[in-house]
């Protein structure tokens, strides 16, 4: 760095990112900074209805908002300030644009990202003036909202000859939002006036004879997420009951049942993450439990439980705006490969998986041996329509049966690759009938996984 040469905030790190939001590398590096706010309030009354049984009623109210600021990169600057050539009149340095469209990018300054200097900035020769050109300070703001009512009541039904035999009752209902805004939504500039595009059928300006993206394209090149938006109510009601069957018989010190059931009903809104109006999506699920609990001896507990459990989608799963990254493609059944921008997008046409779950387990603690447990455990869950991330290379997947065609569901590669580099497609999903795979999501039902296992402990 020159004598007199003031030093610049920013500095160059590898990779680049052109975008607030999404992690990885940044081409500038610069102050930056992180707030988040909470606030929780929340209020209850509780009282007896007679013997063991009560009831409680609960009100919380949550907000929770981040803002985040970063050194980024101006995306328009940067494309002008990467295309540098020398000046015939002076023999200068200079931005291509300063030339062929005087005033378009002016102070342009630029950008050498190859080579290395032991007096430049991070050891490049990325000069602290190009750094301060192409820089930018974004942000973005993410506000979390909840407001949650419940209703309780608990106690013993009646007296069994085993114990009493209890319940538990509960209705709730949440309101729950979410509101991201960005100061960056997308990189879309007017490229007239720089060179972006190798030769193709694209119109052609005074600074790009060869042809330039159109705006539109430019809003997905690389890393730009999109703000969020959306609401979701949810009521639900349970029921759960304890109920001893035996108790200090032979064989059975104690043998109880428990049973638990829930029916969930969602109402979803918000703005649809690829179009420009707001979309409407209700669902419902219900989960149930079963637990049995034997306790042979002093010595030896058995435990068994079967069960159907649900991930309901988040509201970021539903409604994320798009977040458009390069990937490396390759289509198994063509052999074609090469690199296409893929899009990241939230699904309002999600609904909860489900999991199906069987445990059983022995717990072994001789009375003779104090300190020694022997604990042996068996599971297995089985998961459907389960909510996953299609992202990367897995953009691209075929499940084939011997005579090639696709049995589960494939990503129609036909318009990814194109002969314009960097031009994000559509892709198409098609499936099987019956399955759900609806277009660019984000998060997509992939079908069906399990999972089973043994599990042995001493201690």
């Amino acid at each position: 760095m020159g004598a007199g040469t003031a030093a610049s905030p920013y500095t160059l790190v590898t990779g680049i990112r052109q975008s607030n939001t999404a992690p990885g590398g940044l081409i500038v590096s610069g102050p930056g900074a992180g707030h988040t706010g909470a606030l929780a309030i929340g209020f209850g009354l509780n009282g007896r209805l007679g013997g063991d049984r009560t009831w409680d009623f609960n009100y919380t109210h949550g907000e929770r908002t981040q803002l985040t600021t970063r050194g980024n990169v101006d995306t328009a600057r940067f494309y002008a300030a990467l295309d540098a050539v020398r000046d015939p009149a002076t023999g200068d340095i200079v931005c291509n644009a300063t030339l062929t469209a005087p005033g378009a990018f002016p102070g342009c300054v630029p950008l050498n990202l190859f080579g290395q200097s032991a007096t430049a900035v991070n050891g490049s020769n990325a000069g602290p003036a190009a750094l301060d050109y192409v820089a930018s300070t974004t942000w973005w703001v993410a506000h979390n909202g909840l407001d949650d009512f419940s209703a309780n009541v608990t106690g013993s039904l009646a007296e069994g000859w085993a114990g009493p035999v209890k319940a538990a009752m509960v209705v709730e209902y949440r309101l729950a939002g979410l509101n991201v805004v960005t100061s960056t939504p997308d990189n879309m500039f007017n490229p007239r006036d720089v060179r972006l595009a190798p030769p193709g059928p694209f119109a052609s300006t005074a600074a790009s004879p060869q042809g330039t993206f159109p705006p539109t394209d430019l809003a997905n090149f690389k890393e730009v997420l999109l703000g969020a938006q959306g609401t979701e109510n949810v009521s639900e009601a349970n029921i759960e009951l304890e109920i001893p069957v035996l108790r200090n018989l032979p064989g059975a010190t104690f043998l109880s049942v428990n049973g638990a059931a829930r029916y969930t009903e969602y109402r979803v809104a918000g703005l649809d993450p690829i179009g420009a109006g707001r979309v409407r999506n209700a669902f419902s699920a219900s989960t149930w439990k079963l637990v049995g609990e034997w306790q042979v001896d002093d010595d030896i507990r058995l435990r068994a439980t079967r069960s159907r459990d649900i991930r309901a989608p988040t509201l970021w799963d539903l409604f994320q705006g798009p977040v458009t990254a390069t990937s490396g493609v390759s289509d198994s059944l063509t052999g074609v490969s090469g690199s296409a921008n893929t899009q990241f997008v939230g699904n309002p046409a999600l609904k909860p998986e489900t999991a199906d779950n069987t445990t059983a387990g022995l717990v072994y603690q001789p009375a003779r041996f104090p300190g020694l447990r022997l604990t042996a455990d068996y599971f297995h869950i089985t998961i459907a329509r389960e909510i996953a991330n299609v992202s990367g290379a897995s953009n691209i997947a075929h499940d084939f049966v011997a005579d090639g065609v696709p049995l589960i569901f494939f990503l129609n590669v036909s318009n990814l690759f194109d002969a314009r580099p960097g031009i994000f497609q559509t892709p198409n999903y098609t499936g099987s009938p019956g399955m759900n795979y609806p277009v660019v999501p984000y998060e997509d039902i992939i079908g069906r996984s399990f999972t089973l296992g043994l599990t042995l402990r001493l201690e």
